[in-house]
């Protein structure tokens, strides 16, 4: 279940300069890098709860982020989607920004929380 939501994730942010993990394109900005944390599991009715982190780089305005940020909260606002093994459900929780500690360079956290019911569709 858990690579089905990466393949989620993966497909709906393929507009979007994404990898799991770490970035290893050509450098193009902004770009993002995602992450996936189980923060719960439920044995008796096969729920994972989870997070995925996208931690968004820019060099130029904070704006550019914001924007970025806009179009994921549109994208995650209630997404839902079954699969061969079950649902799984996403929904935007919040951003944060990050100083980076250089001047030109911004950096923000976007957090989606995610649910994954084994064998719900």
């Amino acid at each position: 279940m858990e690579s089905e939501l990466l393949e989620i994730i993966n497909n709906l942010l393929s507009d979007f300069n994404y990898e799991y993990g770490e970035y290893t394109g050509e450098l193009k900005y902004p770009y993002i890098v995602g992450e996936y944390n189980e923060t719960g599991y439920t044995f008796e009715n096969g729920i994972s709860d989870g997070e995925i982190i996208l931690t968004c780089f820019q060099r130029g305005s904070e704006l550019d982020l914001i924007n970025i940020k806009e179009q994921i909260k549109n994208i995650f606002a209630d997404y839902r989607a079954n699969t061969k093994s079950g649902t799984v459900y996403i929904s935007y929780r919040n951003k944060l920004f990050i100083r980076s500690g250089e001047a030109e360079l911004k950096k923000m956290e976007i957090y989606l929380d995610t649910k994954i019911l084994k064998g719900g569709n």
